[in-house]
């Protein structure tokens, strides 16, 4: 497993971040940085 040494921050309105809940919690996935950066990578990888 590769370190993750470099951060990324976002900024979000309290809905945004009520429906990442939501979603994170469909998902069962209870750690929102995990969510936010399988979200990322799944989507990224799309539009190669």
């Amino acid at each position: 497993m590769s370190k993750r040494t470099e951060e990324l921050k976002i900024r979000t309105s309290p809905e945004d971040k009520e429906r990442i809940k939501l979603k994170m919690e469909d998902a069962g996935i209870l750690n929102m940085s995990a969510y936010i950066r399988k979200m990322a990578t799944e989507f990224a990888s799309g539009w190669t």
